[in-house]
């Protein structure tokens, strides 16, 4: 497969993968973020796909 490579921030990486999902897409985020700050987007992303995966 490809990757695409996006330079993005973080919500527009978020939104990316909320319309399209997140495969096949390599995001770097230009936001600077905290390891903790890292460590919620991260369990945000799994919450999402968790909750995509059910319907």
């Amino acid at each position: 497969g490809r990757l695409c490579q996006l330079h993005v921030s973080a919500a527009g990486a978020l939104e990316i993968v909320r319309q399209v999902g997140g495969k096949g897409f390599m995001f770097t985020v230009g936001d600077r973020m905290t390891a903790d700050e890292a460590e919620e987007y991260l369990a945000l992303l799994a919450r999402e796909d968790r909750g995509a995966a059910r319907r």
